[in-house]
């Protein structure tokens, strides 16, 4: 049940993907592959959803990686009398 549910997951955001590069034209189910299908839609749609997934984790990486430089600087300002 997990995998297909995951399976279902990959090819919905691959082919929403798709679909909304071929400017929403035909159907959505049209870019998806079926739950036992092994065709170049399965694939393409599985290397969409890897690639926004890794942008994804980048960004929040570099988001947390440079929150935490700024809490770690200090700065102090010197009166000179």
């Amino acid at each position: 049940m997990r995998d297909l549910f995951f399976d279902f997951l990959v090819q919905f955001i691959g082919a929403f993907v798709v679909w909304l590069f071929k400017g929403c034209k035909g159907k959505l189910s049209d870019e998806m592959a079926g739950p036992y299908d092994s065709s170049s839609k399965t694939w393409r749609n599985f290397a969409i959803t890897l690639l926004i997934f890794l942008i994804g984790f980048a960004i929040v990486f570099k988001i947390g990686v440079s929150n935490s430089e700024v809490e770690k600087k200090t700065y102090e300002i010197h009166h000179k009398r």
